[in-house]
């Protein structure tokens, strides 16, 4: 069982029910973790992007 993850089987009085129940909501809790770290590498590579095409940007006065 991963750190944090835990299933919670609540309905159903077959065993299998609630294993297959429990087994689901595994899965999409799994799915929805794989979703967020793609979209968090998406972030932290456009970041790097932006830090090296635009730099440091220095605010000019112009008369």
């Amino acid at each position: 069982m991963l750190a944090g993850t835990q299933p919670v089987p609540g309905r159903g009085r077959s065993e299998e029910l609630v294993r297959d129940r429990a087994l689901r909501l595994l899965r999409q809790r799994l799915a929805d973790r794989d979703e967020a770290a793609a979209r968090d590498a998406t972030t932290a590579r456009w970041q790097l992007h932006d830090r090296l095409v635009r730099g440091d940007p220095v605010r000019v006065e112009r008369p």
